[in-house]
């Protein structure tokens, strides 16, 4: 769901990405694990056991991507799994409202990429079965500059029309050259110091053979950490495009860089961000999920429909579906030890026991709501988990929605399909879900302090109202449109971080912190070990890259591949499974891991 834009807009690049394969197959940080790879090799299921799995009792926590995947591989080896809601809606950010027949407001994630290969991979397999209908829109999903786009600046605001010469600020032809220079070449300062391969060649790596081109991923990777992973966002760029070798030519000046956060590299501000750890954005280029978006014109709400409602079939027993297994209004208020299992207490609800738990909720509703960041002499978790849930940064995000008439369909439009700049709406988009309904506005998409500049305009009317009157400032006949074209009755806001049991949009990582996250995400590995606390974590908050649903199911898969293993289950397709392609030495981060193997994991200290 991240508000991350897009980071490649020239023609010469999308020229270069459409002719060649740049959708990784894995990621920058786990090069050798490919998680579909995994679920195709091992069939029917992940895991097998000696005798009926069903006796296990399994807590999931929380219905998210994470939860609901775990939920839906471990019933297919046939454990007993409930799965437990704080509120009376599944699917976490997952989540689409419909204001009437056929539109969606997606208030969380809202466009997708070819690199997100398990949702992909899942979609594939629910459509097949008829379980649910996803449906990934054919046209590009209409970000800033894929269509007529007003950028305001400082002030001015300029039309842009894609293939048109466009009379644009000089720093956009700055920061865009260098931005493309960086991504195509790479970057050696003029003193020999830093010499980083481009992201462009990565991204390749990662799409060609990962495994085969492993170790050149890692060596190119380690690079950017030895240098940037105490550098935020802004000091970073600075580093890059103000030496003697800037990218580009051109050395930015104060200007430039003021451009750049205001509208990147044309399309979408980063100054919101810029205390952000530089890796984090590289992680989401490298990766590719800023490029090629497509929405899902069925609502991402079918991605939830399709994990509740895939027929699960095991052998002797009636087919079953994890909808039968998901309990809401439950918040789970704590988790103890009890006897050789786990106590979770509700709220106004008597507790239950079971053997195992995955949370998979935001690290800050398992710090605030569960209590998982205990150190006491009853903590479920390692201290170095514990400190990274109380530490890794959880970044605000406002959407705000409305239908309105379609102003912006017409052979010659006059009206833009997004206004983006460095006013208070800061990114506008317009949606379509077909010529015979009314269009979508989605009329402000923020995050960081301009997400809280918002929230305390809680009426809907007020805040339109506010929005409104800042779209004056940049267009008085747009304004006027969209005054008259709206339906003021089905206006719908979201506040990630006043929103009860999420404290937050998606996690980003501050600098230095990916020794945090190094921490969460390896954390599965103790299963079956001495450290085992039969508690395993799972969400995009404990993934490489929050934001992405691509990272909850990855982590969902993870925590389903421990309780398998700490039950005595034997993992099919072992050699492709996280226990064995998953090396949390291959980086370097500089604290307190699990190192594991697919025997006895334990932990070390690396840095």
């Amino acid at each position: 769901m991240t508000a991350i834009p897009k980071l490649r807009r020239s023609n010469r690049l999308a020229s270069k990405l459409a002719s060649a394969n740049t959708t990784p197959l894995t990621f920058v940080d786990t090069p050798t694990m490919d998680y579909v790879a995994w679920l195709r090799n091992s069939g029917a299921r992940i895991a097998a056991f000696e005798s009926d799995p069903s006796r296990y009792r399994v807590a999931v926590v929380g219905s998210g991507a994470a939860g609901l995947s775990a939920a839906y591989e471990l019933l297919r080896c046939g454990v007993d799994v409930t799965v437990f809601e704080a509120t009376d809606r599944i699917g976490g950010r997952l989540f689409s409202v419909k204001p009437g027949d056929g539109n969606f407001f997606e208030m969380g994630a809202m466009r997708f990429s070819p690199s997100e290969q398990l949702l992909h991979y899942y979609a594939n397999v629910f459509n097949a079965s008829g379980a649910s209908t996803i449906t990934f829109e054919e046209a590009p999903f209409p970000d800033p500059g894929e269509n007529l786009t007003y950028i305001t600046f400082q002030g001015s605001t300029y039309i842009y029309r894609p293939g048109e010469q466009n009379e644009l600020p000089p720093s956009y032809s700055i920061v865009e050259n260098g931005w493309n220079a960086w991504y195509e070449n790479g970057f050696t300062s003029k003193d020999k110091t830093i010499s980083l391969i481009a992201p462009q060649q990565l991204t390749q790596w990662l799409a060609e053979d990962p495994r085969g081109n492993a170790g050149k991923i890692r060596d190119a990777w380690s690079a950017y950490l030895q240098v940037f992973s105490n550098s935020s966002l802004y000091e970073a760029m600075q580093r890059i495009f103000t030496d003697e070798n800037a990218p580009g030519g051109t050395r930015w000046k104060t200007i430039d860089f003021e451009f750049f956060g205001a509208l990147g590299t044309g399309f979408g501000g980063f100054d919101p961000l810029f205390p952000i750890c530089f890796l984090d954005i590289m992680r989401f280029v490298i990766n590719a999920v800023d490029a090629e978006h497509h929405a899902i014109t069925t609502g991402v709400s079918s991605v939830v429909d399709g994990f509740l409602d895939q027929e699960i079939e095991l052998p002797g027993k009636p087919a079953d579906r994890v909808r039968n297994h998901v309990r809401t209004q439950m918040p789970v208020t704590a988790i103890t030890r009890v006897g050789t299992g786990l106590r979770l207490s509700f709220q106004d609800k008597p507790s239950d026991e079971f053997d195992r738990v995955i949370v998979a909720t935001s690290h800050r509703a398992m710090e605030l709501t569960l209590g998982l960041a205990n150190n006491g002499s009853d903590r479920l978790l390692e201290t170095d988990v514990t400190d990274a849930l109380r530490r890794v940064h959880l970044e605000c995000s406002s959407k705000v929605f409305v239908e309105t008439q379609r102003f912006w369909a017409s052979a010659d439009p006059q009206w833009p399909r997004n206004v983006v700049g460095d006013t208070l709406l800061r990114n506008l988009y317009t949606l379509d879900y077909g010529t015979d309904r009314p269009g979508v506005l989605l009329f402000s998409y923020t995050w960081a302090d301009d997400s809280q500049k918002q929230v305390t305009f809680t009426d809907p009317q007020d805040r339109l109202n506010l929005l409104l009157k800042d779209l004056d400032t940049i267009s008085p006949g747009l304004a006027a449109t969209v005054a008259s074209s709206i339906d003021r009755s089905t206006a719908r806001f979201i506040d990630w971080q006043n929103t009860q049991y999420y404290f937050g949009a998606f996690k980003l990582n501050l600098p230095g912190q990916d020794a945090y996250v190094h921490s969460l995400f390896y954390d599965f590995l103790k299963a079956g070990s001495s450290l085992d606390g039969k508690v395993y974590l799972a969400g995009d908050s404990v993934s490489w890259m929050g934001g992405w649903v691509e990272s909850a199911f990855q982590t969902g898969l993870n925590a389903a591949a421990a309780v398998a293993k700490s039950l005595g289950g034997s993992l099919t397709a072992t050699s492709d499974s996280p226990f064995q392609q998953l090396r949390p030495d291959d980086y370097h981060y500089g604290r307190a891991v699990v190192r594991g193997t697919d025997s006895t994991p334990e932990r070390l200290a690396i840095g």
